[in-house]
């Protein structure tokens, strides 16, 4: 039997080089390993014209597409990226932030909303922390350049919320120095935050308060999956060759550092993550 001819976007992180070099080849599969570094636009690019036919997928957008009947692709239990996100959390000193709770009824920036990164954010503070989103506006743009967050393709909320496009010609880091938002979250830091003594992170400890959370909740920081378009080849047969050798005998990170979850990824969602995901996909993103 002639062996699959697939192609395959996605960035290169740690536990996906030795599919890129070649030490690790799928059964039964020749791979055009497609690498591009910034995860946004392959998502792009798979949402909106499928060019790939399998791809590194925001778990949530997937999430939100199977849950709405607006699904293409077929996931696969495969998680290339892993990371918490404790980190990602930026605020400006100066708006009376100085806890979880504070940021109850702020202008809070994030590069889209209803991307993985955020959810995951949301989610445990609000089950962490008991944060209270509701009163929030939501400020979207790219973190660190002018203008939007990619091209994103995504469904609308099914409910209304405070979210706002921000300028063409700032970046969330500009609006946060200005005052113009009070925090920001997502993917990374304003830029900022290593010139601007008001500029910082809402858990400077980020390390400690992440391995806490990896050894209570037993649960891997799991983002982005792998989806294959359906229309492309047999995901089935992709996933039946691939998926168990993809996904055992990832690296672990070392000693925690660059908080990275260890070992291998679950071929589910374990314990706090799908709890935290769940919370902060409900409201507006997924039928009841």
């Amino acid at each position: 039997m002639a062996n699959l001819q697939l192609s395959f976007a996605s960035a290169l992180y740690d536990r996906m080089q030795p599919i890129y070099t070649g030490e690790v080849k799928p059964d039964g599969i020749d791979l055009n390993f497609i690498r591009i570094e910034q995860p946004r636009p392959i998502f792009d690019r798979m949402s909106g014209g499928e060019e790939f036919d399998v791809a590194e997928y925001s778990s949530s957008e997937y999430v939100q597409r199977y849950a709405n009947k607006k699904c293409n692709f077929v996931a696969i239990p495969v998680f290339p990226s892993r990371c918490f996100r404790h980190a990602f959390i930026g605020i400006n000193r100066k708006k009376g932030i100085a806890k979880p709770k504070d940021l109850e009824g702020k202008r809070i920036g994030v590069a889209l909303y209803t991307m993985t990164a955020a959810i995951f954010i949301r989610g445990m503070l609000q089950h962490e922390y008991g944060v209270d989103f509701s009163k929030c506006t939501w400020v979207q743009g790219a973190i660190n350049t002018a203008g939007a967050h990619g091209a994103p393709v995504v469904l609308p909320l099914l409910k209304p919320l405070k979210l706002e496009q921000g300028p063409h010609d700032k970046s969330l880091d500009d609006l946060i120095q200005e005052g113009a938002v009070d925090a920001t979250m997502g993917t990374s830091m304003p830029e900022s935050f290593r010139t601007n003594p008001d500029i910082g992170r809402l858990f400077p400890d980020f390390v400690e308060l992440e391995k806490d959370y990896y050894k209570r909740t037993a649960g891997a920081a799991l983002h982005d999956a792998v989806a294959a378009a359906r229309h492309r080849r047999d995901p089935r047969a992709f996933r039946r060759r691939s998926v168990a050798l993809w996904g055992r005998g990832e690296p672990a990170d070392p000693g925690g550092a660059g908080h990275l979850s260890p070992g291998p990824a679950p071929d589910r969602l374990e314990a706090d993550p799908g709890r935290a995901v769940r919370a902060d996909l409900r409201p507006g993103m997924m039928p009841r």
